[in-house]
């Protein structure tokens, strides 16, 4: 099943845009704070969740830490999935790829060089 073919358990909607762009469903009944009230937000997200497919990197945390003239980007990595990092001198720059890793299972930290102007980083597939 797609996600774009994505049908509640209980067939209350019938794709995800119906179940984000209804209060009652992503507020949980109101019980939640409704912080997805904007339709072009409602839009990416669903964009974004439509995305996800068996091909997509898990979601890891990546921490950072500088030793002398690299940054050392670390994360957990999962067995069998090639990442590549990539960095952005500014969050809405252009992204450029500086270094690809392949997941073991265990912790991997990646060296990357200061001057690469890199100010924020990401993991995305490798191809």
């Amino acid at each position: 099943m797609l996600a774009k073919d994505f049908v509640l358990h209980n067939g209350a909607a019938e794709s995800l845009a119906a179940v984000v762009s209804d209060p009652k469903h992503r507020t949980d009944n109101g019980r939640l704070p409704d912080v997805l009230s904007s339709p072009a937000d409602q839009a990416a997200l669903v964009s974004f969740l439509e995305s996800i497919d068996v091909r997509s990197v898990p979601f890891v945390p990546l921490d950072v830490r500088l030793d002398g003239a690299s940054l050392i980007v670390g994360f957990a990595s999962v067995p069998g999935v090639s990442y590549e990092v990539e960095g952005r001198p500014t969050l809405d720059g252009a992204a450029s790829l500086v270094t690809s890793v392949d997941g073991t299972g265990a912790r991997v930290e990646v060296p990357i060089l200061v001057a690469t102007g890199a100010r924020f980083f990401r993991l995305v597939n490798s191809p």
